[in-house]
């Protein structure tokens, strides 16, 4: 039996709690600051700005994020896609994926975005899925070298065809 199923199995013997508390305000910061008199687009124009002047600095932290990524998935290869590895590699493109769609980089977003999907529900991988696995991080490799630009995404839309075909493949669909 699988560790997740045995987990729901012990799970859904517990009883169910009884009884729920609510803590009000729910989000304590509403009360302290209120809004008010708010324009939400110089808010939304502000955060844009922001987000803009963060790119130059943040492609650093991407190229460190990546390379990290690309080492936990020559993790998952050295241990035969164990549990763990494919846990860590999992999370580790889910918070790529987040933080470079909220500055920009679509590119590398959509590269992880479909690494996540292929990830999702496997508590370890086979010999070809690892294979997969890897076909995307070779991906996200490209995509960052010639990613210069908010723009970019278009660029690669052959490499995103080739990669959700080996997917859909693998998955026969």
């Amino acid at each position: 039996m699988k560790s997740k199923d045995k987990d729901r199995k012990d799970r859904d013997m517990q009883p169910a709690p009884t009884q729920a508390e609510f803590i009000a305000p729910s989000y304590a910061l509403k009360a302290k600051a209120p809004l008010r008199d708010l324009d939400l687009a110089a808010v939304v124009a502000q955060a844009v700005m922001g987000l803009k002047d963060l790119q130059p600095d943040y492609r650093a932290v991407l190229e460190d994020e990546c390379r990290a990524l690309y080492a936990a998935g020559a993790a998952v290869e050295d241990t035969g896609g164990g549990e763990r590895a494919v846990a860590r590699l999992s999370r580790m493109a889910h918070q790529i994926r987040g933080h470079s769609g909220s500055v920009g980089f679509a590119a590398v977003c959509r590269v992880c975005d479909s690494l996540c999907g292929f990830l999702t529900g496997r508590d370890g991988l086979t010999a070809k899925e690892i294979e997969v696995a890897r076909l995307h991080l070779d991906a996200l490799l490209v995509v960052l070298q010639f990613t210069d630009d908010r723009q970019s995404d278009g660029r690669f839309d052959t490499v995103f065809g080739e990669l959700e075909k080996v997917v859909r493949k693998f998955e026969g669909t």
